[in-house]
């Protein structure tokens, strides 16, 4: 994951563009005008903006997965107990 530090990125555009008589059969349009507006954002990165990693590391990517296992595997032993009627 990647987090803006600099707040310089450029605010999307929008446009809008008068609906004509010809227009008017199209579903985008209602009285003449239009629905929709289109918006644009720069796929290429300003220069001079900061990125930081904030992707968590080896060791703590490891201790998630044993927590996220533990739990788990005492909700699957709670829900085989339940199912065999023991407490």
């Amino acid at each position: 994951m990647r987090v803006l530090v600099s707040t310089s990125i450029a605010a999307p555009t929008t446009t809008e563009t008068a609906a004509t008589t010809n227009d008017m059969t199209d579903p985008s349009t209602i009285n003449g005008k239009i629905v929709s507006t289109a918006t644009t954002e720069s796929s290429t990165e300003t220069p001079g903006v900061e990125y930081v990693n904030m992707a968590s590391g080896l060791v703590v990517t490891i201790l998630g997965w044993l927590i996220w296992t533990f739990i788990t595997g005492l909700n699957i032993y709670l829900i085989v107990m339940l199912a065999l009627g023991k407490r």
